[in-house]
Formats: C-alpha cells, structure tokens, sequence
C-alpha cells in the first residue's frame, strides 16, 4: 500500500480492472485490453504474476511457468509475542510477527491454477505451531492461499519479450517477490527508459545465441565450446526415460585403430587426442569435478597369433596416412607382462599405443555442464526439442518447458537425431549398437593403462566391456554377452575370478552407418546443425574447441566434408566398354 500510495503521489495513476489481453507496438504503440475500455501505451510493463503466462499464450508462448500454491494461517490474537521470524527446519513453516498478529506459512502444492483450495494444508499449522509454541492461542485463525508463480530454474523473466515490441516481462520470481522487488524495479526501469541494465539479463530471457538439443557429451562440448567464444547457450535435454550413451560410455580417450580406413576420421581423432589436455585444464579451471584424466597410452591385448597379426596390419595401414603423427608399438608376452605382471597364460602379446588415454565419463558430463553455466548458459532438463520454425533471421524452438530463440541450433540428441535431422531439412542414417558393461569392486592397482577390454578407473573399480550387437533398442543386460565378456576378461586377469562385481548395465552407441561422424549444416535453416557420432568422449576436445568454432562462424570446415550424410547417397554412373 505504501509503494502504491508513493507512486500515485508520483503522478502514476491506478487504475482496478480486469486484463484481458495485451498487443505489442506495431508503429502505434502497446494496448492494454480490459474488461472496461482499451488503453493506448507507450510500452507495457507485464507483472501479472502467474496470470503472465495467459496473457503471453496468444503470440504462441508456452511458458513452464506453474502456480506453486502456498498456505498460511493468520492468528490475530496469538497470546505471545515474537521478536523475530522463527523457522521449524522440521516442519517446513515459518511463523512471523505481523502488525494483524502471528502469520505462519509454508508448503508448496502444485496443483494448477484453477483448483479449489485445500485449506487442511493451512489448518495443519495450528497443530505444528502449538507443538512449538504451546502458549499459542490458534482460536479462530484466518486460512488463505496464494499462487507463486515459478519457473523450473527458480529464476524470473525479466526484459523485453522476443517479438513483441515494448512488451516488458517482469514475472516468475516464486518465493522471492519482496525480496527481488527492489532489483528488480531498477532492471526495469533500466529497460523502459533504455539504459544498459546493471545485471546481466541473458539468464532471465528466452532468447539465446546457441541452443543444443540434447545434453550428452557431443551437445555438452559444443555448447562449452560455443560458451567460451561469448555465446549464449541453453541445452535442452530428455528426462531419465532417454536412451543415453553418455551415462553407459566406458571413457576411452582412444586413437588406435581409428580411421586406419578413412584418413577423416583419423585426423580428426588425432587432433582430438592432442587437444584433450587443454580441455581438461580448462574445466577444471571452472571448478568442475577432477575429470581423472590419464593419458599415458593404451593397451589392444591380443589372445592369439592372429590377433597380433590382425592388430599389426590395421595400425600399420592407420600409420601409413598419418604423415608420422601416429606411433604404436606391438609388445610381446614378456613386454606385456612387465606392464601387466597378473596377465594370464593365453595373453600372447599387445598392440601398444602412446596417444591413448582414458578419464571418467560422468566427470566429464558434469565439468562441462558446469563450464557451460559458468560462461551464462543454462541447462533444462525433461525439455527434449519437439518442433522448430524460421522466424526471420533466427530460429524458434519448442519444446515441453516452453519455447525458445535462437541464431544458431545444434541438434545432438543421439539416435533422436534420425527423427529431429528432417526438421530442418537434413537426414542422419544412424543406427543403434548396444555395448555391455560389468564393474568390479574397489581393488588395490590392477592396470597402469587402460586397455579395449578393461580400465581401473581413478576409484579402483575394474570396468570391463568391448561387446557389440546391432540393431536392437533393448538396453537390458544379457547372461550370454556378460558371460562373453568375464571369460575374456579372465583370460587377460586371471585373478578376477575372485573378485565380486557391484553392478553391470547396457547402453546404445550412436553409429552412423559405416561407424563414422555424421556432421551437416542446414541449407533452409542457415546456422542450424546435426552432429551425430559414437566416439563422444574421444572426440569431446575437437567438438569443444573446433567443431564449437565452426558452429559459431555458421560453417562446417572442409576438413570435415568427408563427414557429411552425403557420402551415403554418393551416385556413379558406370559405362560398358
């Protein structure tokens, strides 16, 4: 009542009347629809608390903003007195001194707009505030409910609304009306008249320069990539129902053998392993989780003559077109057994690679979460991309959590991206391999270096997988292949047989169809992206310092042409001599 009578006494006028609609300043100004007449503005300032989302449903907004419904109970003849708001941690309420009486609160019930309210919610503190006051008077007590209006992040929407001139949004501040109202009249005030506001205001708008739909490693380092060039970036990701790979990866950082048959592929890879240590650096430097990254080289073992035979040919043929970048080294037993003294009696040798490494996946997936909203970026869980549209220069992008712009869009959502790519007019031939993992116990050191079968991670678990099965959406574990998989292991470590295993899972490789990078640019959607790839966390250093780069410039390089969906619909004509 104060502000109010302030403001009046300021020359502003109050005016009590029911909003029905609102129009943006097409040349003529903002109309303000009531139920009483029609107000011509110079610019509107919408402050309308959950009833903000109605009023921005008709230009096709569909906020995430929900009425987080609190109750309280007014005791206006306590029989005590209270110096100071106390707050029951156990019961979740706070009573405070009023100049009516005792008010006490609490409780959040989401229950929509529109529903009755449940007043047993308030009724429930008499009994709780007799348990911590018991000189309390609750006699006759005034019950009354109201609706927070929240968004998911527990941020407010501030600033003037995309596409919709001189419509000003200062909503959605939860429980934190009257202690944000302060900064937020100055951020307004800031905005109606034009001046720079004194905060940085991309954390309270929908609009963005890079939006990723989907939030595993290949979405994660392009969006810390484009984070550390100064864009804005906002993930969007599935709930926990998604097929992830990121969370079932087995975390090699691994350059032998890849692209021994397609130079691309091993150039990108070995440019990826070279970059990975400043990528390291650098999320650490933002305070993210240790990443556990050792790359001191890695480990083929081979059980067989053949096998040694097999893995020399392929690494040679990768070494040839490698312009002396690539170094292997093929090891006997004895070599082996002086790096691995447990290995047993079938290990006849191993392919040694130096630029091979490994780190923890899930570290990984949290540090660059962490770098991204470190640079201003958000991430939006259960909000998977749903639909986009052109809108001018930018692109429009909906989803579960609202709809959002943007200049530039990047569609990494795994095999999704086979039923997303169409939406802006590419395709991705992808396919899903399932992979099967056991993890042992904690142990005492078993492996120096990571091997194709089995690394110790950075805690002492043994994790052990290198199986493959095509075609197939089932990410159950099966006997047969984890049986597979232990007899293999068993033959390298014998002495596992005695170890307990704690857990065991299955995940979905992403793989194009011959198991390289599928990387487009849209031609109808200019600065709209599809990247797909199975090597997430290999390949997360080039993704975040290159392929981030060409993301931001709106071209993919001419090194990665020979990863584009083109290659797979390549047509030749033939001639009879």
């Amino acid at each position: 009542v104060a502000l109010a009578e302030k403001a009046i006494a300021r020359g502003a006028t109050h005016i009590q009347s029911r909003v029905t609609a609102i129009r943006p300043d097409t040349g003529q100004g903002c109309q303000i629809i009531t139920d009483s007449r029609t107000y011509q503005v110079g610019k509107i300032v919408l402050a309308a608390g959950i009833w903000s989302r109605q009023l921005l449903a008709d230009f096709g907004f569909t906020l995430p903003l929900e009425a987080e419904r609190g109750y309280h109970l007014l005791l206006r003849d306590p029989g005590i007195d209270l110096n100071n708001s106390i707050m029951d941690a156990d019961g979740k309420y706070v009573a405070s001194s009023m100049d009516a009486g005792i008010r006490i609160a609490g409780t959040a019930e989401f229950s929509g707009l529109d529903t009755a309210p449940n007043y047993a919610r308030a009724r429930r503190f008499a009994k709780q505030a007799r348990q911590l006051f018991p000189r309390i008077n609750c006699d006759q007590p005034e019950e009354w409910m109201g609706a927070r209006p929240s968004f998911p992040d527990s941020l407010p929407c501030l600033g003037e609304i995309p596409g919709l001139t001189g419509i000003i949004a200062a909503f959605g501040h939860s429980h934190y009306g009257l202690g944000m109202a302060p900064g937020t009249s100055m951020v307004i005030a800031d905005c109606v008249t034009g001046r720079q506001p004194h905060v940085d205001m991309e954390a309270y708008q929908t609009n963005w320069d890079a939006i990723i739909a989907g939030g595993g490693l290949i979405g994660l380092a392009v969006g810390y990539g484009l984070g550390r060039r100064g864009l804005s970036v906002l993930v969007l990701d599935e709930g926990d129902t998604a097929l992830r790979a990121t969370r079932g990866n087995f975390g090699l950082v691994w350059v032998q053998g890849k692209g021994a048959y397609y130079q691309p592929y091993a150039d990108w890879t070995m440019r990826s392993s070279q970059l990975w240590p400043q990528l390291a650096e650098e999320l650490q430097a933002f305070g993210g989780p240790a990443l556990g990254l050792a790359q001191k080289g890695g480990l083929t073992i081979c059980l067989s003559d053949e096998e040694m035979q097999q893995r020399r040919a392929k690494l040679e043929h990768l070494r040839a077109h490698q312009n002396g970048r690539f170094h292997f080294e093929m090891l006997d037993r004895t070599a082996v057994k002086d790096l691995v003294p447990g290995i047993g009696p079938h290990v006849v040798g191993a392919a040694y690679c130096p630029h091979d490494g490994h780190v923890n996946p899930l570290f990984l997936m949290r540090a660059l979460i962490t770098g991204i909203e470190s640079q201003g970026g958000q991430f939006c869980g259960n909000a998977p991309m749903s639909d986009v549209e052109k809108t001018g220069a930018d692109m429009r992008v909906s989803t579960a959590a609202g709809k959002f712009t943007c200049s530039r869009l990047v569609l990494a959502a795994g095999l999704t991206n086979a039923k997303l790519a169409p939406m802006i007019d590419l395709s991705q031939s992808l396919r899903p391999q399932k992979g099967q993992v056991i993890v042992t116990e904690k142990l005492d050191q078993q492996l120096t270096l990571p091997t194709l079968l089995l690394r110790q991670t950075a805690e002492g678990g043994l994790m052990i997988g290198d199986s493959h099965e095509d075609d197939t959406t089932d990410i159950g574990v099966s006997a047969n292949i984890i049986s597979g998989i232990a007899d293999r292991a068993l033959a390298t470590l014998p002495a596992l047989a005695n170890v307990g295993v704690v857990r065991s899972w299955a995940a979905l490789r992403v793989m194009s169809k011959d198991g390289y990078p599928i990387y487009d640019q849209s031609e109808t959607m200019p600065g709209a992206f599809a990247l797909s790839c199975h090597s997430g966390v290999t390949l997360s250093a080039a993704h975040a310092f290159d392929l981030a780069g060409y993301v931001a410039d709106a071209r993919l390089g001419a090194e990665l042409a020979g990863f584009s969906e083109g290659r797979f619909h390549v047509q030749t004509n033939s001639q009879t001599a």
